[in-house]
């Protein structure tokens, strides 16, 4: 079929000789646009600009303007100070300046390795080995010694310089040619740098063989015999009034420790009365509880504090004002309360001195554990021996020289480490050898 060509489908358009229609279907926007740009003329001008002549609208400037006239002229670098003094040319001849050496050119690993090779020279290792110089850094066992390897065991980085003359030849001779030379620094230690502190062993006068106390003799005095007793009665006297004061506190611990059994209800009691009395606690705790406070009780609480607080403010001041008279004797009655610190620090100290030079460090705690006192080794009367025959060796001398090292500050203290129980218990298991047999073929 042939193609029809024509005009171009329109819009249909509804009428527009109706008044509503009209303002609808018309557009004019920019016809208002135009107007409101003419009233803002008119508002700052006086009337449409396009209504006035070119002459007031114009004008043909012939003068110029006179600031850019005043204007800084451009900047010039040849005006800077310093250009001017470069651009001077002075008649004497410039000093040369002095020759300078050339720089020595470091030899890198490689370089070296390879003239090494080319000269055909020994390279030498550690232990006075040598090695081949083209398997040189192939592996970490045939790499050159350190300066650390070298100058190890020489000296310590926390402590100072010693005087060793062994070191100091080291110091100056570093090339090692026999096995003596490379394990002398090793052997030869530094010497040991001592604390500031002041060791208390220099302080401790106690023997190093305490003389045994008179009443554990053979045939000893009475009163010697006795006084032992006595003593021997007061060490055991305060352990057990350790021991009790540990088992109070730990009966006290105990019972502060609430218990979590089962609560059991008191049967004398009636459910109904039981019941009926609960009931009545539940209401009277409700009817008891604290009412929240208005507006004005909180007003007045507060202003009942500042009160409170302003009248004891008063007090103080009053207080402080009545103490002016007697500044002086508060100060000397503070110079004695001073002074009589100061003594009673002085003889603490001195008599902590005194228990320190012939007791030694008996009581204290160094470390984990505290510096046992001596044992006294007494015997009741039924004990004693009647004759050399039938005498008893008493006490342990290992223990006594181990007690007397830890008092003068020899050793620190110890206790016996027990050897560990074992917590679970072996299994055994009975294993049948009669089931395993070779069967005949």
């Amino acid at each position: 079929m042939p193609k029809v060509i024509g005009a171009p489908s329109q819009h249909s358009q509804p009428s527009r000789k109706g008044k509503k229609a009209w303002r609808k279907n018309v557009d004019i926007g920019t016809i208002e646009d135009g107007l409101e740009i003419i009233r803002d003329q008119e508002r700052v001008v006086g009337e449409a600009v396009h209504k006035k002549p070119n002459d007031a609208l114009f004008k043909i400037d012939v003068e110029g303007d006179r600031t850019l006239q005043r204007a800084v002229p451009k900047f010039d670098m040849s005006q800077l100070k310093s250009a001017k003094l470069l651009a001077l040319r002075s008649a004497v001849p410039a000093i040369l300046s002095k020759p300078e050496k050339p720089k020595k050119t470091k030899l890198t690993q490689e370089e070296k390795a390879r003239l090494l090779r080319v000269g055909k020279r020994k390279v030498k290792g550690p232990f006075n080995s040598y090695i081949d110089p083209a398997q040189l850094g192939a592996g970490s066992a045939l790499l050159e010694t350190t300066e650390a390897v070298k100058k190890s065991g020489t000296y310590d980085i926390w402590s100072e310089p010693t005087n060793n003359p062994a070191l100091k030849q080291l110091k100056s001779n570093r090339n090692f040619h026999s096995p003596e030379d490379f394990l002398l620094p090793i052997i030869i230690k530094p010497a040991v740098k001592p604390p500031k502190t002041l060791h208390p062993n220099n302080t401790i006068q106690l023997p190093a063989v305490v003389e045994p106390h008179q009443g554990t003799s053979y045939q000893p005095p009475p009163t010697a015999r006795k006084e032992l007793i006595l003593s021997a009665h007061e060490v055991e006297l305060r352990k057990e009034t350790e021991k009790a004061k540990y088992e109070s506190i730990k009966e006290k611990m105990l019972a502060a420790v609430p218990d979590d059994g089962m609560t059991v209800d008191n049967l004398e009691l009636q459910p109904e009365e039981t019941g009926q009395g609960a009931e009545m606690e539940r209401v009277t705790h409700r009817l008891t509880s604290q009412p929240r406070k208005t507006q004005k009780q909180r007003r007045k609480a507060a202003q009942l504090l500042a009160e409170r607080r302003a009248l004891q403010e008063e007090k103080r001041k009053r207080r402080l004002y009545g103490s002016m008279p007697s500044v002086r004797s508060l100060r000397l009655q503070l110079t004695r309360s001073l002074r009589s610190r100061q003594e009673a620090a002085d003889a603490r100290r001195a008599m902590r001195l005194y228990r320190l030079r012939r007791l030694g460090l008996i009581g204290q705690k160094l470390g984990k554990h505290r510096v046992r006192e001596n044992l006294i080794d007494v015997q009741l009367d039924e004990e004693l021996a009647e004759n050399l025959r039938r005498l008893k060796p008493q006490g342990n001398l290992f223990r006594d020289r181990f007690l007397s090292f830890q008092h003068r500050a020899l050793l620190e203290p110890r206790v016996p480490v027990l050897p560990k129980r074992r917590k679970t218990k072996i299994k055994e298991y009975e294993k049948h050898a009669w089931k395993r047999f070779d069967r005949e073929n």
